[in-house]
């Protein structure tokens, strides 16, 4: 899968802010300019370095091919990219998930950039990344849902599954 907002696409942004403000500061010579040419410098390299996958530590896939079978609890799975963007603003989201229900649920990681599980992405139509799926104990499809998650959405699907997992 290709992640279109990923530390190459940063790098571009980048450029292209600096040039802009080397212009201006040019044309204007403009202190402030300057201060901003040094900020957007330093924000650029720090930024390459947290979004590049060979320096980030990225979650670890935990898919087995018996993941997915039925078991005792319902099942949170989320399918990511060490390079997507909005990967990285849904890690805290989701670990906080991860808090509050580890008990009640089994969390799954599953990286689309490992070869080993592009049978398992064709399986799930995943277009996009973040996707989350929530399964029930039995398997079944509960919840889906692509892109950042939203708290409250998400606080209410995971309560109803295990709500109805319990009956």
């Amino acid at each position: 899968m290709i992640s279109f907002i990923n530390h190459y696409s940063l790098i571009i942004l980048g450029l292209f802010l600096i040039g802009a403000t080397s212009y201006f500061y040019i044309r204007k010579k403009s202190r402030y300019s300057l201060i901003i040419l040094f900020s957007l410098i330093t924000i650029l390299v720090l930024s390459y370095f947290v979004l590049n996958p060979e320096y980030q530590e990225s979650r670890v896939s935990s898919f087995t091919d018996r993941t997915l079978d039925v078991t005792e609890k319902p099942k949170f799975v989320e399918f990511f990219s060490s390079t997507c963007l909005a990967c990285l603003v849904s890690n805290p989201i989701v670990e906080g998930f991860e808090q509050d229900f580890g008990e009640q649920f089994d969390f799954i990681y599953v990286n689309v950039a490992d070869n080993e599980f592009r049978d398992l992405i064709v399986d799930f139509e995943i277009k996009s990344v973040p996707t989350f799926i929530i399964f029930d104990k039995k398997g079944k499809i509960f919840f889906r849902s692509s892109g950042i998650p939203k708290s409250d959405v998400f606080i209410s699907k995971l309560q109803e599954v295990s709500f109805l997992d319990t009956n």
